[in-house]
């Protein structure tokens, strides 16, 4: 397989799906955060030490997760 090549062939603007529109370039801002706990608690902010769940919902309306540890 050292030598696959793949070709496109028509255009694009043609074959773009209903609905998508043109893609901002750029880095999305965090516009909320919301912490939980590992029982699925929901929380202001982790205080004490142990772990949590961050949720981040972004400008461009995606969602990241993540973990904190606080020691």
């Amino acid at each position: 397989f050292d030598t696959f090549q793949l070709f496109y062939y028509g255009n694009g603007e043609e074959n773009r799906p209903d609905g998508v529109q043109d893609i901002e370039e750029g880095v999305a801002k965090v516009v909320r955060s919301t912490y939980y706990t590992i029982d699925g608690a929901q929380i202001a902010k982790p205080t004490q030490r142990g772990l949590y769940i961050r949720k981040d919902e972004l400008s461009d309306g995606t969602v990241k997760t993540g973990k904190i540890l606080v020691k």
